[in-house]
């Protein structure tokens, strides 16, 4: 034993005690640390935001390690978790209290979605807005910046004027209003992380709004609608439980594929009135983007006070064929009333307040369908609207001069299916004869004797085959569907349900630009697939990235593709299982 020179016995001793207990102390700390790491880094970072009229706005982060569903609520709550590099998605939840007035909730939604994925935003924005507006573009970004901001202006200046008494414009007034919490969100953690970045005023609507600007910088524009929705019916016998398969791929430069799932639970109200009523909508689950306040995908959940009463909203591009194109230049005369009046209100905006209002397919429609003062409809868009309580299946279509709601449930069981990749299912002929700007009804009948349009003809040849091909002996069961969906290890699971229910289409649903002979950088980024039954969702699966398979398409991989396009943030490979984000609050 160490002693101490000209010390006595006891002095010794205790310093031994002292010394070993130093020892215990710091092996314990080591350990305590080293726990500690394994328990806080969970992945998942919290927020609330507090707000009273004197001091305003205070953002309150709690880290990592939080019990989410007893997170304290301000005037918002969110979490969010950053899986991009393990799964291909991030994953946000924000939910608003429905006491504070409807303006301070989206700015505080804005605010927690701003400060927790500010680093999303920025990379996102410099993979899809910085690297594209250099060189020659760099003027036309500029031009592109300056619309933008003449019409959030305009905008604006409508939804505050006419908020008070329209539902629709009270609802615009949020969106813009979520936008500017959003902005200061991403300025305030940018201070708090003593980060020296910048980001123009304008591109933060360039991100909320590209929908309307799709195509804007791409090399290969014709390939950007390919993709599509399909709607299966997964039992043909009357003695079991219904069970309908949604599945929605989505095309977009690769550039695009920092990837995030939301839910937005608002406690909005119709308008700003003291104790006016709740909208019809409580929740919107979306697959969107770091920077967008819509899905831009066009994939949503819609729910409503009961979970049950759901309607699920997939869209993609809508495609129209040369002849009906050159019908609609000879529909709008130069003289048209409403050639020279301005958009107003944009596509993200407009679908938002569709969704936050809707009660069902026809009000959703209605509020899609609006015009006001725009000469057409901006983006180009099919739907299928699926309403799983009452099995109804509705197909919408949003074209230049108007909108069709049709009412798809007797086709769809009779037939067991809906395919739709952008090719209108109307006679683009009888369509375009109207002139009036409003939003019409077609009843399924009608659909079904205008099949004289090529694209009609093509598409109900080639499914028809499809369903005459698979006979009663190769049908499969739930089980097997699922296997089929969730536990596939040598393909994504997209390609292997695409590949068995629509092998004559599966060029279009599983597109890639990379394999082509001459390569782009453009095709199918994802595909989510919802189960669902007449109690609403069975099961909900996301696959991130280009469809794969081992023994036709190998996974996407950047480093071997397109190494020289900005990707900053993505995985370099793209071989992802399906992922469920389980949200934490109804």
């Amino acid at each position: 034993m160490l002693k101490v020179v000209g010390a006595s016995w006891l002095q010794t001793r205790i310093s031994t005690y002292i010394i070993v207990a130093v020892a215990i102390i710091g092996i314990g700390a080591i350990i305590l640390s080293e726990f500690g790491q394994r328990v806080e880094n969970d992945g998942i970072y919290s927020a609330r935001v507090i707000y009273n009229r004197k001091s305003g706005y205070r953002v309150d982060f709690w880290g990592q390690n939080n019990e989410l569903a007893s997170l304290p609520m301000g005037s918002a709550r969110a979490y969010f978790k950053h899986r991009t590099l393990q799964t291909g998605w991030s994953v946000l939840e924000i939910e608003t209290s429905p006491s504070f007035p409807d303006e301070i909730q989206a700015y505080s939604a804005g605010l927690l979605e701003g400060s927790l994925t500010w680093l999303l935003i920025h990379l996102h924005w410099y993979n899809t807005i910085a690297t594209v507006c250099v060189g020659d573009r760099k003027a036309i970004c500029d031009v592109v910046r300056q619309q933008l901001r003449d019409n959030s202006e305009v905008a604006r200046s409508h939804a505050k004027l006419l908020g008070a008494e329209d539902p629709f414009w009270h609802m615009v007034r949020l969106f813009y209003a979520q936008l500017d919490g959003l902005k200061e969100g991403w300025n305030y953690e940018l201070t708090r992380n003593q980060q020296e970045v910048e980001i123009p005023d304008e591109d933060f609507i360039w991100l909320a709004m590209v929908s309307d600007l799709s195509n804007f910088g791409l090399d290969d524009p014709q390939h950007a609608g390919i993709g599509g929705i399909l709607l299966k019916n997964l039992t043909n016998q009357s003695d079991v439980e219904p069970l309908i398969a949604l599945v929605h791929n989505t095309a977009a430069p690769y550039r695009k594929m920092l990837r995030m799932l939301k839910k937005y639970t608002f406690g909005y109200h119709i308008n700003g009135e003291k104790n006016s009523e709740r909208v019809p909508t409580r929740s919107i689950v979306l697959s969107s983007y770091p920077g967008a306040l819509s899905s831009q995908d066009e994939y949503y959940g819609l729910y409503q006070e009961d979970i049950k009463n759901l309607m699920v909203l997939a869209g993609t591009p809508l495609t129209l064929s040369k002849e009906s194109q050159v019908n609609l230049e000879s529909k709008i005369s130069d003289d048209d009333v409403h050639s020279n009046r301005p958009n107003i209100v944009m596509t993200a905006a407009k679908i938002m307040a569709a969704n936050w209002l809707a009660t069902d397919v026809n009000s959703w429609s209605r509020t899609i369908a609006r015009r006001d003062g725009s000469e057409n409809t901006r983006q180009l868009l099919q739907w299928v609207i699926l309403r799983p309580a009452d099995s109804s299946v509705w197909l919408v279509e949003q074209h230049p001069l108007m909108t069709h709601t049709i009412d798809y449930s007797n086709i769809f069981r009779e037939k067991g299916y809906l395919f739709c990749d952008g090719n209108s299912l109307l006679n683009q002929e009888k369509i375009l004869i109207n002139t009036d700007k409003t939003e019409i009804k077609i009843n399924p009948e009608q659909v079904v004797e205008n099949n004289n349009s090529e694209n009609i003809d093509l598409n109900e040849k080639k499914i028809s085959e499809i369903i005459e091909s698979n006979s009663e002996e190769s049908q499969v069961g739930h089980e097997e569907y699922l296997n089929l969906f969730f536990k596939s290890l040598n393909s994504s699971i997209h390609f292997k349900f695409i590949e068995k229910e629509l092998p004559l289409m599966i060029d279009t649903m599983t597109f890639r630009g990379d394999l082509e002979t001459t390569p782009t950088a453009i095709g199918v980024i994802d595909s989510k697939i919802m189960l669902l039954n007449d109690q609403g969702l069975v099961d909900f699966q996301a696959n991130s990235g280009p469809p794969w398979s081992a023994d036709q398409k190998s996974p996407f991989q950047w480093s071997k593709s397109f190494p020289n396009i900005s990707h900053i943030g993505q995985p370099d490979k793209f071989q992802f299982s399906s992922i469920n984000p389980h949200w934490a609050w109804n």
